[in-house]
């Protein structure tokens, strides 16, 4: 069956050539994305195959990281939730300190020791500043270890405190009266806490990486510095280590990249209704989640969603409000399940449903055999 398969592709690890040791923790991980998983990816495109990405950046990786024709990769910049300030609580630090944070998992492409080598530079050059300094981690200790250990060995571990999860309202509370945002990642799609402070109008300072100069663009409020240069990212955060530097606030412009993509969907040029698969069997993990809802509510609210059969394929933990044009099909796809579903699954169930697709769209980053 010849139907066209769009990718909604969001998963950045491949698109980077980072090193690593697989025997460290996290590392069979990244050598999973970085050899394994782009065979898979590969394995399930073809000559029908177009790609949505959400910057210019992950275009231009996607397209030399698969040898992909770029005139089959379209840019949708996601629309990102507003955040109003106003209704933002102001997180209660101890007093004379200064405070920063970095909402982050533990993986060590997230350049979390870039900060803890930037810090022991600024207790060499001024003690009085360094032993104000509080940085914030949203990990546990035990999510990275070689960094806990290595904080402790060096004296710095007055200097950092590991939170674990937190609750995305308290994170936006500590964000917003913070002295700035820390962002030393290596590989991003986007960067949500970069969003999310531009919105508070509150300091950035982010590795000079293309992620991060696309998605902070016109953003006054954020300083570039070059990825493991720990002197400047020392002199850096001394520079903010001063109190009620502000911002105006930056909002994202939204483009109506789901309502493109939902016109490109449902755009058929036979005479008839296209019916429209969806596959949205991951697990329902935050960036999933926050993809599919972006999915779900503009096909609620575009007059051209109307036009086309909607079958959603999914996790049971995904939401399915009801809509008339669209049909929900609960499949259990976790670990390996999903593979499975990709490469013969999703096949036999629609024969079963008796569904003929004229358009695939995955938004687990491939597609599926049909």
């Amino acid at each position: 069956m010849s139907i066209r398969n769009i990718i909604y592709y969001h998963q950045s690890l491949p698109l980077y050539r980072f090193r690593f040791n697989p025997f460290k923790s996290g590392g069979k991980s990244l050598f999973f994305y970085s050899y394994i998983y782009p065979l898979y990816v590969r394995l399930l495109m073809n000559s029908q195959t177009y790609v949505a990405v959400q910057t210019e950046t992950v275009k231009d990786k996607f397209s030399k990281r698969y040898h992909f024709p770029l005139d089959r990769i379209g840019v949708y910049f996601p629309k990102v939730d507003r955040i109003d300030a106003d209704n933002v609580g102001k997180y209660d630090f101890e007093s004379d300190t200064f405070n920063f944070i970095y909402p982050s998992i533990g993986a060590v492409y997230k350049g979390h020791l870039t900060i803890v080598y930037a810090l022991e530079r600024i207790c060499t050059e001024n003690q009085d500043i360094a032993r104000r300094i509080q940085i914030h981690f949203t990990i546990p200790e035990n999510d990275n270890l070689d960094l806990y250990k290595y904080i402790c060995q060096h004296g710095l571990k007055d200097n950092f405190v590991f939170h674990g999860s937190l609750p995305r309202e308290q994170v936006l509370s500590m964000m917003k009266a913070s002295h700035g945002l820390l962002f030393p990642s290596m590989i991003e799609t986007l960067g949500l806490p970069l969003f999310e402070a531009a919105s508070l109008g509150v300091p950035v300072i982010a590795n000079d990486l293309g992620y991060a100069r696309e998605v902070l663009h016109g953003y006054q409020g954020v300083s570039f510095v070059k990825a493991h240069d720990y002197d400047a990212w020392a002199d850096m955060i001394k520079a903010h280590c001063r109190d009620g530097l502000r911002f105006s606030p930056h909002v994202a412009p939204y483009d109506g990249s789901w309502e493109r993509l939902i016109r490109q969907m449902t755009d058929s040029s036979a005479n008839k209704r296209p019916v429209v698969c969806v596959l949205a069997t991951a697990s329902a993990k935050r960036g999933a989640l926050a993809i599919y809802n972006q999915l779900i509510q503009a096909l609620a609210a575009t007059d051209d969603a109307v036009k086309a059969e909607w079958h959603v394929f999914l996790d049971v933990d995904m939401p399915m409000p009801e809509m008339p044009h669209v049909y929900y099909h609960v499949y259990h796809t976790k670990g390996f399940g999903r593979v499975w579903f990709d490469l013969a699954g999703f096949k036999r169930a629609v024969k079963r449903l008796g569904i003929i697709p004229d358009t695939l769209f995955s938004l687990q980053n491939t597609g599926a055999r049909c």
